[in-house]
């Protein structure tokens, strides 16, 4: 029993001291790890996603420009870890997804078009001054997803949308604004290109 113990109490020293240096393996490769994320997928859900073609062109600018920093060693790996974790963050391809809802309420001539849109307004504000995160919107949007098990997500927005399902992101959007202290106003529109941008120098510029 003693050796049992013994050999029991060694491997999981040893276990330990595996998961920690893999850890730290880890830890300090935070830039070659965001490198290879950001030329996989990252850039391929950009250009797939229901962006506007101007927003989602400078938006992959704004990547690329990235991309070639990290490999040339402009950022430090804290720095990458900082960066990516800002982008996690950002609604990204939710954008698109709400670009698309708004569009169909515009088109529309629904008695609450108005209201609903002032919602939407609301809720890009929210995500503006950082208080919206990709997360919150995948709740604000899952009225109008419908589960697809062929995308990488597991879903795809719902066609034809409806009125009903418009409406319910609307009040989704608005109790995310209420929550948030954001007034009940329709705002200028969002740059989102811009808030990538600004969140890649947040990100760079974070304490360690």
């Amino acid at each position: 029993m003693p050796a049992v113990l013994a050999a029991s109490a060694l491997m999981g020293i040893v276990g330990f001291v595996f998961c920690a240096f893999s850890t730290w393996m880890l830890f300090q490769q935070r830039v070659e790890l965001a490198v290879r994320t950001l030329q996989g997928a990252y850039v391929e859900e950009i250009e797939q996603s229901l962006l506007d073609p101007e927003t989602k062109r400078q938006i992959v600018e704004e990547i690329e420009t990235l991309t070639a920093d990290l490999q040339r060693g402009k950022y430090e790996d804290w720095q990458a870890a900082g960066i990516m974790q800002n982008l996690q963050r950002l609604p990204l391809l939710q954008w698109g997804e709400l670009q698309a809802v708004e569009t169909f309420v515009r088109e529309s001539d629904f008695e609450d078009r108005e209201e609903y849109l002032r919602h939407y307004s609301q809720l890009k504000r929210a995500v503006e001054m950082r208080l919206a995160t990709a997360m919150e919107l995948d709740d604000v949007l899952q009225p109008v997803r419908i589960e697809d098990p062929s995308r990488p997500r597991g879903y795809r927005l719902r066609r034809p949308l409806t009125e009903a399902a418009v409406a319910e992101v609307a009040h989704r959007s608005r109790l995310v604004a209420k929550r948030e202290s954001i007034p009940n106003e329709s705002f200028e529109e969002v740059d989102f290109a811009k808030i990538v941008q600004e969140a890649i120098e947040q990100g760079a510029s974070e304490n360690r």
